[in-house]
């Protein structure tokens, strides 16, 4: 284990004290965990805090896991004592942005030029020339 990724490991350990996450039985998306602990870092101005990947791999090594639905969102076990920190509300928000999100069509996906009403345009370079 290298330097930063003790530090790291400490801050992440300062996330769960703060907010007196333990593990548990009751489950929860690992983007709802992200929002809470994204919200801490910008409350406590920290300067480099972890990409949502580098915080799934701390949380695997954490909480147990488990698929719950069909998405590809792991669902991870913590103590109740969470939804004093996220209400159901706020869930339901993040989960409906989320969902949003990813519905509409991403930067560079090609779409069909049809749906968006392009009309194909006709080669103007003279065969003459």
């Amino acid at each position: 284990m290298c330097s930063s990724d003790l530090h790291y490991k400490v801050h992440f350990e300062n996330f769960l004290k703060r907010f007196d996450i333990k593990e548990g039985d009751y489950y929860i998306e690992s983007f709802l965990l992200y929002w809470l602990y994204d919200r801490w870092t910008y409350d406590c101005k920290k300067n480099n805090p972890l990409g949502y990947m580098q915080f799934v791999h701390f949380l695997k090594l954490y909480f147990p896991r488990e698929r719950i639905t069909n998405s590809k969102v792991a669902w991870y076990g913590v103590d109740k004592s969470i939804t004093n920190h996220i209400s159901e509300e706020d869930a339901n928000d993040i989960r409906q942005k989320r969902k949003e999100f990813y519905e509409r069509p991403q930067k560079g996906k090609k779409t069909k030029k049809r749906e968006l009403g392009f009309k194909r345009k006709k080669n103007f370079i003279s065969s003459n020339v």
